[in-house]
């Protein structure tokens, strides 16, 4: 898994069960390919478990929205980089963009935008980061304010190029 700045990315291979007919990704799985990335890129590259720390705390996120937009089609039994970063930040929520690569990271084939919203379980309502979070997670959003989501996948390959 690599990192630039609070971006993490890390390689999957496109399985068969998850295409179509045509042997595309099918649109629904990109959702899970995309959260089962940021799963472990909290978990490798910022040592955060999330179960750990809703059992330890009684928070956790829920998607208040997605907003993606196919680029490319993801083959079978292809190679794929999926990067993710949390673009902006409040005390209640955050976007994190998510973007599917080709293998060598030049090719933008997905972006989608999730915003997740910090919950207190027990009450199933918004709550405040705790402090630690914000300390921890601050620090690697990658801008400063809300970016143009209709610009932004212009804007990704262009910054990506390797």
């Amino acid at each position: 898994m690599s990192q630039h700045v609070g971006i993490s990315f890390c390689k999957y291979q496109i399985r068969f069960a998850d295409c179509d007919p045509f042997g595309h990704l099918n649109n629904a799985r990109y959702l899970d390919y995309f959260m089962n990335a940021r799963e472990d890129h909290l978990r490798e590259s910022y040592q955060f478990d999330i179960p750990t720390w809703m059992d330890k705390t009684g928070f956790a996120w829920v998607v208040k929205e997605h907003k993606i937009q196919y680029l490319r089609p993801a083959k079978v039994n292809e190679w794929v980089q999926i990067s993710s970063a949390i673009i902006y930040q409040t005390t209640h929520d955050n976007i994190v963009e998510f973007g599917m690569w080709d293998e060598s990271g030049k090719k933008l084939k997905c972006l989608m935008w999730s915003n997740f919203q910090y919950i207190d379980m027990k009450r199933m309502r918004p709550a405040p980061y705790h402090q630690e979070l914000l300390d921890k997670f601050m620090p690697l959003v990658v801008e400063e304010q809300m970016p143009d989501y209709a610009k932004r996948a212009v804007e990704m390959q262009a910054k990506f190029r390797r």
